[in-house]
């Protein structure tokens, strides 16, 4: 056999499937067990689950208690299969017993079968309560194998009895109770006994009359079901009968089945969850019922004579399908409360792994050994073919190749899946039907060297029943509606065909159909389980085999429906497919990474409805709008649509500029193609036009103008390819969706206001999808991308980067993102028009980085030596990129090795200019960036260049005739003059280390240059300036000051001070002659210093703070003394020693002018208050002493014209430290007045209020 073999030609695959295959329902299916044990297909796994199945019935038997298990597995994993085994075992079926696989366990619970055992099969779907279904099977069991025995007392008595004593009284005593013992001793069962006696008037009233839980609750039971049976048999055959509460129940179920001579009943209970999960929705329901389930082995009434066994069937917990919150909270309730009984009951797990091994003998069953043979060797040139990525896929982790060649060609992957999927469906679609209806629908068509695509598993679960749970339900049906509204239609517009053509060309015989036909269906269908492999994971999106589905898995997972050029490009295939459907279907969620991720959006939104609001909106303009705003943050030009921008890229060290325009070309004037003299314009065009325009007519534009002006002018234009109708419609509906979004309020006003979130949210994701996808076809457009898409034109040679300059032939930049080739288009300008640039870093330099580089190069041009140490590392690392490419030096480790070859360059320029004409800082600017060899240097570091060539030749700067004190990066303006600078003679310049230090406090600089030179001469300036004012004020100051004390004039212009400040005053007076900074510092060096240096340099220190003490008034008491004749008071001869020394001395300095006049105060003021003269004797008075009170108020209490206690001035201000109080005072000279004067300011100073009274006396 050949790979084209079919597959039906190998193994057993039906003409039809049933709708009840492989589907046992235990409540009818026991009937037919010949065929259950045949067809059983029985692992080791399930070995193990039989003998933990005996062992609960064992135990329940041997300690007489209550058991209970869940029975654990995914639908299709066997659970009725499991069940109806088990109760063949436990009925000592002959067949199952002789299973070779379950000898062992036979024999290991061999006893059992001396055991009585009523099996129960249960169905609970329709029943409304726990009580119903439990005991409305128990009866139904117990009329099946014990036809004769009495019914059980289950049913609620209250309502019974009432019922009992109507008819009684109607029909009589003797009607009723033959009735009621109709048949009682012909029909007694033989294990009952004597419970069969017949009822009498004073046996019913007393059992009537009896409460439940007394003596008489065996009687009470009989009577119940003797009534039911007898008496109102259709209460029990019609559903309506209303039962004891389940706890009660259960006891009484349990001594009438001990009764009847049973050792135990086992209720196999297959629905009772799938049961709980249909009615989930309803939370009274599952609150009320599902509690229940503890009471089969929790009881309040501990009287079970037989003990009950119970086998509860479980499905896996749906949540690792479908994901959290998918099945909604009800069904998420209903998991709480049985993961809460878990610990109460037992647990048999039902491998899913043992679902290979059972779909190979039930569902593969090989026609013949040959036909094994060739499959084996089918599956090995299938693994063979895979690629190591799809192998991992199609097996998984958790199956091997042994377990893949079983279910072969099913992949474990599609088991996996279908687990998942038959989990949330009604239990019709158990897993083993699914798959047979796979392998049907694909009998005339599937061959030996093919899987089944996982996609195909939506035909077998997309139709039919739907899913237990309310939540599921809404996300299938949004599922098929999202296939027939959208997928489908979608796929078949692309295919043009149309679904009922598909339809019908699929049900003719494929003898009958030509090669294009079928070449169309196969296309078409391989597209479609494309499209099913979304909606599939859509449903059960926690699968590990779909989740985080992207398009290399999809890929695989259809392995040998995805067709393409070449070997291993399917997933491209695949991705270009989803893309084409993406821009069409909101739904489809798809990101734009190498290998793209995708997901289906369910939900019951019409988003189109709401995006044709905005369809008048998606016109040209809108468009170039939305190109505008996707390039602009392509770009990194900000989040605008505008249609110019400036954008700036750093480039040889400096931050360049360059315009940017959005624009039609073919629309443009020449002007506007002109641009501008000093900067480059890029223009962008839109990658579509109007009408039958093409990028043929922009190129011709951009022709005729360089024919007619020339190619000078510093403009780029940037034409894209053409978009494709598919392109532009991609386009337009970005457009309409932004345009939805914006006006989202008004777009969705019909819709449901719970509605509208998800409506959102799906537009959103939609938007991002396109956008997307719009992003990946503008870079294809600009050229920027090598991808081949089927929405950009890429035929015509016209497109590309066109230069209206002859120096730049632009290239495009290659297979990069917008902003990378934004940069280096941007580059290439700079290039052309700054051709002699030097190599440095494409970054900006900053001013402040510049300026610190600045001073380390200024210092080592101004040294001797040929290298400097360069100690920052950050500046290092700078000069490590700037110095090599201005040929300024080398850097090695930590030392700059300088050279002079770029500045003797500027020195030979510079002489080469016109003579007489200065050298300004403009000149040597042009100089560095000629129009001839354009550098483009940045500014930064032409001011770095200029200040440096300016210290290695001792070139001074002036701005307007001003000497530039501190030339900086940064601050150089082009009107600033350069000159050689005029240094100070050597001696001099030694004379001046002694002489700055001692005049004016500076440190004079150790190298002699132009820039230290500046920097001296500026600040000895500015100390000048700021001594010049007091200087001229001292002369006269001292004069007043020395006429004041008595002072001879002629002695004080004799003294060490005046000849002092004469020598200063000259000094600056010689200073301001100075034409330039060398006569300044020389004519310092020349000066003649009286008496000394220090001595002048004492004067111009403290030249304010002299004038300010010889102006302030604080002479009266030195005065006063003066004219009182006290030469000898110390204020006094303090005073004069001031004004004849110089300040160097102590004498001379401030401090001893301000305790002199504070001393003539002083004394002024206890002379005042003694009511004696002013002498020297007075002086030495203690200064605190004072009026007494008693005294003072004395004073003030006199009358006018009261002889006062001096005939002097008297102080009206308080001593020291003493606190105010009146005072009295007689002024009788203008020198008392003013002392007077004085201490009434004091007290004001002192923030006091004064009065004033005074007296005036003849003369």
């Amino acid at each position: 056999m050949t790979a084209d073999t079919l597959w039906k030609d190998l193994i057993h695959i039906p003409e039809t499937v049933h709708r009840a295959e492989f589907v046992v329902d235990l409540a009818g299916g026991i009937d037919r067990p010949d065929e259950i044990v045949e067809s059983y297909v029985i692992t080791p796994n399930l070995v193990e689950a039989f003998r933990e199945g005996l062992e609960l019935v064992d135990r329940a038997v041997r300690t007489g208690k209550s058991v209970a298990s869940f029975l654990h597995g995914s639908f299709g994993s066997g659970k009725s299969h499991y069940m109806a085994m088990l109760y063949l075992l436990l009925k000592g079926h002959e067949g199952a017993r002789a299973r070779p696989e379950l000898a062992r366990v036979v024999a290991d619970f061999d006893h059992l079968s001396q055991k009585n055992f009523l099996l129960v099969p249960y169905h609970m779907v329709g029943k409304e309560s726990m009580e119903h279904g439990v005991f409305e099977g128990y009866v139904r069991a117990v009329r099946q194998h014990r036809p004769q025995a009495p019914l059980p007392g289950l049913y609620a008595a209250e309502g019974l009895f009432e019922n009992a004593r109507k008819l009684r009284a109607r029909m009589g005593d003797e009607a009723f109770f033959a009735l009621l013992n109709d048949g009682a001793e012909e029909g007694a069962d033989a294990d009952w006994g004597t419970l069969h006696t017949a009822w009498d008037a004073a046996s019913l009233e007393r059992v009537m009359a009896s409460t439940p839980g007394g003596d008489d609750d065996a009687e009470r039971d009989r009577l119940v079901g003797d009534l039911v049976e007898r008496i109102f048999p259709a209460l029990g055959e019609s559903g309506l009968a209303k039962f004891v509460d389940l706890d009660r129940g259960l006891e009484i179920l349990s001594r009438h089945a001990k009764g009847l001579g049973y050792d135990g009943v086992v209720l196999f209970l297959d629905e009772i969850i799938l049961w709980l999960a249909s009615r989930a929705g309803s939370a009274d329901f599952l609150n009320r019922e599902a509690p229940k389930l503890s009471k089969l082995v929790e009881a309040q009434h501990a009287n079970r004579p037989a003990p009950l066994i119970s086998f509860m069937a479980r499905q896996r917990d749906l949540t690792e399908f479908v994901g959290e919150g998918t099945l909604g909270s009800e069904f998420a309730a209903l998991e709480q409360a049985l993961e809460f009984w878990k610990g109460r009951f037992g647990e048999i797990r039902l491998s899913d792994m043992d679902l290979p091994d059972i779909v190979h003998q039930r569902v593969l069953r090989r026609r013949s050994p040959e036909a094994d043979e060739r499959i084996r060797e089918g599956f090995e040139r299938f693994m063979g073919r895979l690629r190591s990525d799809e192998k991992d896929i199609l097996q998984t982790a958790d199956f091997d190749s042994d377990m893949f060649a079983r279910v072969f060609p099913f992949s474990p992957a599609l088991i996996k899946a279908l687990i998942a999927l038959s989990s949330t469906l009604q239990r019709e679609r158990t897993a083993l039907r699914l798959l047979t209806q796979l392998l049907h629908r694909h009998r005339h068509e599937l061959t030996l060297d093919r899987v089944v695509p996982v996609g195909d598993l939506w035909e077998v679960v997309g139709e039919g029943e739907e899913p237990f749970s309310a939540t599921l339900k809404a996300q299938f049906r949004a599922a098929r509606r999202l296939w027939t509204e959208r997928l489908q239609p979608t796929l078949h517009a692309q295919h043009r065909i149309t679904v009922d053509e598909a339809r019908a060309l699929r049900q003719r015989d494929p003898e009958t159909l030509t090669g294009e036909e079928q070449l169309k269906l196969r296309v078409l269908r391989n597209d479609e389980r494309i499209a099913w492999t979304l909606l599939i994971a859509a449903l059960v999106p926690g699968v590990d085999v779909l989740r985080d589905l992207n398009v290399r898995r999809i890929a695989a997972l259809n392995h040998g429906a995805v067709h393409a050029p070449l070997r291993g490009q399917e997933s491209r295939q695949v991705a270009q497919t989803l893309k084409r459907w993406a821009s069409e279907v909101s739904e489809i969620d798809l990101d734009h990474a190498a290998d793209p991720r995708v997901r289906l959006n369910l939900s019951d939104v019409d988003v189109d409805a709401l995006i044709s609001f905005a369809a008048t909106h998606d016109n040209l303009t809108n468009r170039q709008k939305l190109v505008r705003q996707e390039l602009a943050a392509a770009l990194q030009l900000g989040e605008s649509d505008d249609t110019w921008h400036v954008h700036t890229t750093d480039w040889r060290g400096g931050r360049r500029e360059l315009r940017i325009r959005f624009a039609n070309v073919r629309t443009l004037r020449d002007a506007e193609l002109a641009g501008e003299q000093d900067r480059w314009t890029l223009l962008i065009d839109y990658p579509f036009d109007e009408g039958d325009h093409s990028t043929r007519d922009d190129t011709g534009k951009l022709d005729n103008y360089r024919e007619q002006h020339g190619a000078k002018a510093l403009t780029v234009a940037w034409l894209p390819h053409f978009l494709t109708p598919e392109g532009r419609r991609l386009m337009g509906r970005l457009v309409q969706v932004n345009w939805t979004l914006q006006r989202f309020e008004d777009a969705a006003a019909a819709l449901p206001p719970a509605d509208r979130p998800v409506a959102k949210a799906q537009l959103e994701s939609h938007r991002e999808t396109l956008r997307r996808q719009v992003s990946a076809m503008l870079r294809r457009a600009y050229h920027l991308s090598a991808e081949q898409l089927e929405t950009v034109e890429t035929e015509e040679s016209g497109p590309g980067l066109h230069s209206l300059h002859a120096a730049l032939v632009p290239r495009m930049p290659g297979t990069v993102a917008f902003n990378e080739g934004l940069e280096r288009i941007a580059h290439d300008m700079m290039s052309a028009l700054y051709p002699a640039a030097p190599a440095l870093p494409d970054r900006n330099i900053t001013r402040g980085q510049a300026d610190k580089l600045c001073a380390v190069l200024v210092e080592a041009f101004e040294s001797a030596e040929a290298s400097h140490d360069v100690l920052d590392r950050g500046v290092r690392e700078l000069a490590r990129e700037i110095v090599p490419p201005l040929r300024l030096g080398e850097l090695g480790e930590s030392r700059l090795a300088r050279s002079d070859e770029h500045l003797n360059e500027i020195t030979r320029a510079t002489q080469q200019r016109e003579k007489g004409t200065p050298l300004t800082v403009g000149h040597l600017r042009r100089m560095l960036d000629p129009d001839d060899a354009r550098t483009g240097l940045p500014t930064v570091l032409q001011d770095l260049l200029i200040l440096t060539w300016a210290a290695r030749t001792n070139h001074a700067l002036t701005h307007g005739e001003i000497p530039v004190d501190e030339p900086a990066v940064g601050k150089l303006n082009d009107a600033m003059v350069l000159a050689p600078a005029a240094l100070p003679g050597e001696e001099a310049w030694a004379a001046l280390e002694r002489l700055c230090g001692e005049i004016f406090g500076l440190t004079r600089p150790k190298v002699r240059n132009a820039r230290t030179v500046q920097r001296l001469a500026s600040e000895i300036g500015a100390k000048v300036q700021a001594k010049r004012r007091s200087l001229e004020g001292l002369p006269a100051a001292l004069e007043a000051a020395a006429t004041r004390i008595g002072m001879d004039t002629r002695a004080l212009r004799t003294s060490d001070r005046w000849k002092a400040l004469a020598s200063a005053r000259a000094l600056l007076k010689t200073l301001g002659r100075a034409e330039d900074n060398r006569a300044l510092l020389e004519g310092i060096a020349s000066h003649g210093f009286a008496p000394s240096s220090t001595a002048v340099g004492g004067t111009l220190g403290s030249a304010e703070d002299t004038l300010a003490a010889l102006q302030a008034d604080q002479w009266v008491g030195l005065e006063v003394l003066a004219k009182q004749g006290e030469d000898a008071h110390p204020a006094l001869r303090k005073a004069q020693r001031f004004l004849r020394t110089a300040p160097y001395a102590a004498e001379g300095k401030v401090p001893a002018l301000r305790e002199a006049q504070a001393e003539g105060t002083d004394a002024l003021r206890r002379a005042s208050l003694a009511g004696g003269p002013l002498t020297a004797a007075a002086s030495t008075a203690p200064a605190t002493a004072a009026v007494p009170p008693s005294a003072e108020a004395a004073a003030h209490e006199a009358p006018v014209g009261a002889a006062a206690p001096a005939s002097t001035t008297v102080s009206t201000g308080a001593p020291a430290g003493a606190a105010a109080g009146a005072r009295r005072a007689r002024v009788d000279t203008a020198a008392a007045l003013d002392a007077l004067l004085s201490e009434l300011r004091r007290a004001l100073d002192a923030g006091r209020a004064v009065e004033v009274v005074w007296t005036e006396e003849e003369p």
